[in-house]
Formats: C-alpha cells, structure tokens, sequence
C-alpha cells in the first residue's frame, strides 16, 4: 500500500510539473504568435495567425477542462483513503496489541491521504492561474484583432 501511495504521489507531482510546463510552453506560443500578428502585412496571414491564437487557447481551455475532472476523481479517491485509514484504525484498536502494527499502517495511509489532498488543492490553484492566463490573453487578441478591423 506504501509502494501504491508513494508512486500515487511520484505521478501526481510529474503530472503538475508536465501540466506547468505544457501551459508555459503554449503561453509562449501564443505569444509569439500574436507578436507575429503584429509584424506581418499580409491580412490573410494575420487572419490565420488569429485563427491558430484562438484554437491554441480554446484547446488549452478544454486540456484544463480535462484535467480539473481527473483532480476531481483524485479528490475522490484520497476521500476513500481516509476513510480507509479511519476505519483501519477503528479495526486495529479493535484488536489491542495483535493490531498495533496494522495501526501504523492505518496512520501512514492517513498521513498520505493529507498530503494527496495538499497536492490536488495546489494542482486545482495552478489551474485556476493558468484559466485566469488564458483569459487575459483572450482579452489581449480580442483588442489586438479589433484594432487591426478598426
């Protein structure tokens, strides 16, 4: 069970540091490819260029998406866990000296059940920035694209 939580956590903090790179990574996309609307003459090719702008973000609106219901399930499982490791505990204090090794484990998964739910609250708080992000750079292409119609 240690072996499954410590793994369980080892995924968890690869899955943040892949989510905050991949957003940095198209925020700079984006970026860049509004700074090339900027730069080019040619209409139609500001216009295609508006068009990747605005499909990057809306994909990176539903990549969010995806991944705030997948912290929801692991809000969800580290809910069962505790309730696993109250119940372990009830059982081992149930069982008075026969079950005291059964209550450190029950501790433990408690233990690993705290830290999972502070690792998914930081998780869903990089998501709320990176939604609020996404935002302001759909507020900055709309200005940019009704200035370049104006």
């Amino acid at each position: 069970m240690k072996r499954f939580m410590v793994e369980y956590f080892h995924t968890k903090t690869i899955m943040l540091l892949s989510v905050r790179e991949f957003f940095n990574k198209y925020i700079k996309g984006v970026y860049n490819m509004a700074i090339d609307v900027n730069n080019q003459d040619s209409e139609l090719q500001a216009q295609n260029n508006w068009t990747k702008v605005s499909d990057s973000i809306k994909k990176c609106e539903a990549l969010v998406g995806i991944i705030q219901d997948k912290t929801k399930n692991l809000n969800s499982i580290q809910g069962r866990q505790n309730i696993l490791a109250l119940n372990a505990s009830i059982e081992a204090a149930r069982a008075g000296d026969a079950g005291r090794g059964f209550a450190v484990v029950a501790k433990e998964v408690g233990a690993l059940s705290q830290q999972s739910k502070g690792l998914n609250e930081e998780i869903s708080k990089t998501l709320l920035e990176i939604s609020k992000a996404m935002l302001e750079i759909t507020e900055a292409v709309n200005a940019m694209s009704a200035a370049d119609n104006a």
